[in-house]
Order: structure tokens, then sequence, then C-alpha cells
């Protein structure tokens, strides 16, 4: 019972969240909905993480109570905050920490919005200095109420453990050998397309599992076949199995490698016993899913079109801002979820937390927060203008209406262009190391998950 109740905890308190919004009960209903039932969220959950959706859960609430701050009696909500901040690293740890940084930026925006919304005439610099005010105040309480996880946390996290090399050739291998353990859970960036299509990479690595025989549709060739968790030394045995490849079908010796590659004797011959030995690295994994939902992408796309359109007076200029807001708090998360396969995340990871943090793609949890908080918002704005549609039709929706099914056509299309290739999309699954048949089983899943969510 404990995933299932940490589901519900969840829910309610994304109710709560949206409804100190001032959204209204079918919003606030729907925004719950799409929280409890994140893909990402209840497949942690069910794997054996249902903290994962508790900590979900604090981070609504601590950015309910830091609305509630920006109305009345701001000290006491942001305490309440900070109550939740503290929950939220007990039971997420160092996700609960990532989430704690957001929380910060929004308490910061908070007050500065604040600020540009008064008719009083109060300092740019003021609203900012109260914003840092609250930032401390919801810090101290988060620490004091989750004081031993804090403790543990920055002897893991910011201490960091082992001596610091002497020489400087010794520093730089030891930094390279830090980057490829910290960030070897990156997401590819193609596989970002996982958060729109659930299958498109298959799902676990043992799909199908003897139960799903049953089910309503054929989970075979649903494996996992994307390189999430691969070992980065695979990428540099890639690069030296081409090489080999073109000097054709006779053996090659070190020296030969050696002048292809410009490297010394002694390093191509390591080089090939890394080749020789690949398959005792990790190739890939994946446990977790990173669908977000069409639906709740969707509705956080119109609530971003509409946020833009002015004219359109769906949102208030602080909805507008809050949009706006959360739309950067989702796109910097996912570009950090890149890791090292992109130059983002190289930006923060010298800094101190970021320098110990291990995977990258946990950046992924508060991307899928910023989706959810925006399709309340689309959620919202749909029902406002469906009541504003009946009495006065408006050009923004007309507009929204026939993009919608463009976008929706050329999916399709893609989709069934993509069907079509299933042969050579096999034979790019039989290069990563399946064989033939299971290849094009996969291929098959793959390009049926694609006609499924056009469709839908």
């Amino acid at each position: 019972w404990c995933t299932p109740i940490c589901l519900v905890i969840l829910g309610l308190s994304a109710w709560f969240f949206f409804r100190t919004l001032g959204f209204r009960n079918l919003a606030c209903t729907l925004g719950a909905v799409a929280a409890a039932f994140n893909m990402e969220v209840v497949s942690y959950a069910c794997w054996g993480l249902p903290s994962r959706s508790l900590t979900f859960a604090t981070t609504f609430l601590a950015a309910a109570f830091v609305l509630r701050a920006l109305k009345s009696r701001p000290w006491a909500n942001l305490a309440l905050a900070g109550i939740c901040v503290g929950l939220g690293l007990m039971e997420g740890y160092d996700i609960g920490a990532l989430f704690s940084l957001y929380i910060a930026a929004f308490v910061l925006f908070g007050f500065v919005i604040k600020r540009l919304e008064s008719k009083k005439s109060v300092a740019l610099g003021q609203a900012a200095g109260r914003g840092f005010a609250g930032v401390a105040l919801v810090a101290l309480v988060a620490g004091l109420a989750a004081s031993q996880t804090m403790s543990t946390l920055v002897d893991t996290q910011l201490k960091g453990t082992g001596s610091d090399p002497q020489t400087p050739a010794q520093r730089d291998a030891a930094k390279e050998r830090q980057w490829t353990f910290l960030t070897q859970w990156s997401l590819p960036k193609m596989e970002t397309l996982r958060i729109v299509i659930p299958g498109l990479y298959g799902y676990r690595l043992d799909t199908p599992r003897p139960y799903d025989g049953n089910k309503l549709r054929s989970l075979d060739g649903g494996n996992y076949w994307g390189s999430m968790g691969q070992d980065p030394v695979l990428d540099r045995v890639a690069e030296v199995e081409e090489v080999i490849a073109a000097f054709g079908q006779r053996n090659v010796v070190p020296g030969e490698l050696a002048r292809a590659l410009n490297v010394s004797v002694q390093e191509a011959t390591q080089l090939m016993t890394l080749v020789q030995n690949k398959n005792q690295f990790l190739q890939r994994h994946s446990g977790s899913g990173e669908y977000a939902g069409i639906i709740v992408v969707l509705l956080a796309a119109w609530a971003l079109f509409f946020a833009l359109q002015k004219r359109a007076e769906i949102y208030s200029q602080t909805e507008r801002r809050m949009i706006l807001f959360w739309t950067v708090f989702a796109v910097v998360s996912l570009l950090l979820a890149y890791g090292r396969h992109a130059v983002f995340y190289q930006l923060i990871h010298q800094l101190p937390f970021f320098n110990t943090m291990r995977n990258p793609i946990k950046f992924l949890h508060p991307m899928h927060l910023g989706l959810i908080v925006l399709c309340g918002y689309g959620i919202e704005g749909l029902l406002r203008l469906a009541k504003r549609e009946a009495a006065e039709p408006g050009q923004a929706a007309r507009f929204w209406v026939r993009s919608t099914g463009i976008v929706a056509g050329l999916t399709l299309l893609g989709s069934l262009i993509f069907g079509a290739s299933k042969k050579s999309l096999g034979l790019h699954i039989a290069s990563r190391g399946f064989d033939s048949a299971a290849a094009q089983a996969m291929a098959d899943f793959s390009a049926m998950e694609i006609i499924l969510s056009a469709l839908l």
C-alpha cells in the first residue's frame, strides 16, 4: 500500500498548489491527476522508490506556501515552506536538495514580480533583498528540519572523498575520471523524444515480462535499446572499431592503429584491449519511464502559446510571468539533464554540490514538475477560453486549433514514413549489439509506438 498512498499524497499536494494559484476545482483536480499519474513518478514508485513521489509532493507544498507568503503572513508561510523543503530533503536526499534550489529561485522570483505588480514605489534591489531574506529563512528552517540529512549530504555531496593528486597531469586525469563517473547517466539528446513517445526506445531491459502475455497489446520487442547509462568508454571503443574496420579483414597491429589514431603504441595497445573486452562494460540500462504524457505536453504548450498572446487576455500579467518562469524552469532542467551529451552541464559542474552529484538525468525530475505546473495553467486557461468562446469566438483559439491539426497531421505522416523504414531501423538496432530477429522486433515495436502516439 505504500506506493498508492504516496501517489495519493502527491495528488493532494498538487491540488493544494493549484488551488493556491486560484484555479477552479476542475483545473485543480485534473492537474492533481496529471501529477499523481506522471509516468516518471509512477515508474519510480512501482520500481521501489515511492519516496520520489513524496519529494515531488513536498516540493508542491513548498511552492504553495511560497505563493501564500506573497499574499499574506510572509514569514510564517516561508517557514512552512522551509519545513516542506526539509521533508523533501529527508525523503529525496540529493533529489530533495536539487528541488530546494528551484524553490529558492521561485522565492526570489516571486518577491521580484510582487514588486512589479505593486503600486507602491519599491526599488527592485529592495525587493530582491526581501527575496534573498526569504530564501535564507526557508534554508534555515529546512536545515533545522533535516539537520541529520543535511549533515550526511554535506559530508558526501559537498566535501567529496579521496586525496588530491599532486601533479597537474594527475589532477587532469582525476578530473576526467570524475567527470566520466558522475555523468555516465546522462540523457542522450535523441531520447528526448521519449518524453512524448513512451516506447520509442523500448521500456525495460527485460520487457516483456512473463506476466505480460495476456496484455491487450503484445510487448514483444519492447526491450530498451537506447544508450542511457552506457559506459563512456564505449564511445571511444566505437571510434577505434571504425578505424580498425577501415583496414579490412586482416589483423591490425598496434603500430598501425597508433599511426591511424595519432597516439602512442602503448595507448593503441590499451585501446585494442578495450575493444576485445567491450562486452564487460555497461551497454545500457533503463528502469524508469520519462514519458510526460502527450496531453500534458500539449496543455503546457497551450499555456505558453497563450501567455505570449497578450491580446488573448486569458491570463493576467502575473500569470503570464509565472508561466514564463515555469517554462524556463523546465527547459533549463532538460538542457542540464543532457549531461555529458551537451555543453550545458559543464557550466555548473565545477560548482559545489554539482561537482560531486552523480547522474545529470536527475534534472528530469524538476523538468517533469515544471511540465505538470504548466499543464495546470493550460487546463485553467482552456476552461476560461471555453467560457469566453461560447459568447465571442476569437482568432487566437482558431489559430491554435488549426496549428494543432497541422502538427498532428505532420506527426502522423512522419510516423508512417518512419514505419516504412523499419528495416533500416532494425539494422541500426542490430549494430548496437542485438541479434537480427530481436532487432527487427524492436524496430516494429518502436514504429507502432510512434503511430499510436500520433493517433492520440
